[in-house]
């Protein structure tokens, strides 16, 4: 197995064309045609992970967050990026990110957190591309009405995290919500319209929040890394079974004291 086989088993669920056209997406270091056994897969290529893999042995590292983002003048080794760059070239470890495609993807992330929530008569929220059964965020119905201080406590459940932010009345009944993995302030509006009683999200600003409190809308700041950590999991079905995979291990960033 080559790396474009591992990137065509990938592509062949979130095609590179779902990508928003700001987005950094696809092989972002190594060679097409490179030996890939042993795969690793994460949500973020930071100094931690790229020790694992390189530790492990791995061929190739497909991660969630693009490694290479903003443009890059140059490459040395004694800050954070340049060193990974440099420890994993030299351990002949390809670099593939799925990221935008893979938030959007019919079976990608957003459509996994509408699973986790079991919302139904589901919607998607921004649909930037020809493909209708794809886009940015799912709003649905919730099995039930609940009130909104207690759905948080599940939010808090069902992705696995010590701490959610609230925005909204505790004692509002909600009866849907929309999903919006990682940062997607921008697009709370839009799903508020769209029907949301509550929006899940994460990295919400302080004055955002203010502005959606004055139009009434619920949010629940979930975090960027619980909304989508979710991702190595469905990461490892897209390139198959049959593949030597590992999970590298990584927690949030924030701690809670």
């Amino acid at each position: 197995m080559r790396v474009k086989d591992i990137i065509e088993r990938i592509e062949k669920y979130c095609p590179p064309e779902l990508a928003y056209g700001w987005d950094n997406s696809g092989l972002l270091l190594g060679c097409l045609e490179s030996e890939a056994k042993k795969i690793a897969v994460t949500l973020d290529v930071v100094p931690d992970t790229a020790r694992q893999a390189i530790e492990w042995g791995a061929d190739m590292i497909v991660a969630h967050h693009p490694l290479i983002f903003s443009p890059i003048k140059k490459i040395t080794f004694n800050n954070p990026q340049g060193k990974i760059l440099n420890e994993l070239a030299c351990n002949k470890i390809a670099v593939y990110t799925a990221h935008t495609n893979l938030d959007t993807a019919k079976k990608g992330i957003n459509a996994y957190l509408a699973e986790i929530f079991n919302l139904s008569d589901i919607r998607i929220v921004d649909i930037h591309t020809n493909d209708l059964s794809s886009g940015l965020g799912r709003v649905g119905t919730l099995e039930s009405d609940i009130q909104l201080r207690e759905f948080a406590q599940i939010v808090k459940e069902r992705l696995k995290t010590p701490y959610v932010r609230v925005c909204g009345d505790l004692n509002k009944i909600v009866r849907s919500a929309a999903v919006l993995s990682g940062s997607c302030s921008e697009y709370v509006e839009k799903a508020a319209d769209m029907g949301a009683d509550v929006i899940i999200t994460g990295d919400l600003k302080y004055h955002e929040c203010l502005d959606f409190d004055a139009l009434g809308i619920c949010v629940i700041d979930a975090g960027h890394f619980p909304t989508e950590c979710i991702c190595v999991d469905i990461l490892k079905k897209m390139i198959g079974s049959d593949m030597e995979i590992k999970v590298l291990e990584q927690s949030d960033i924030f701690k809670f004291v």
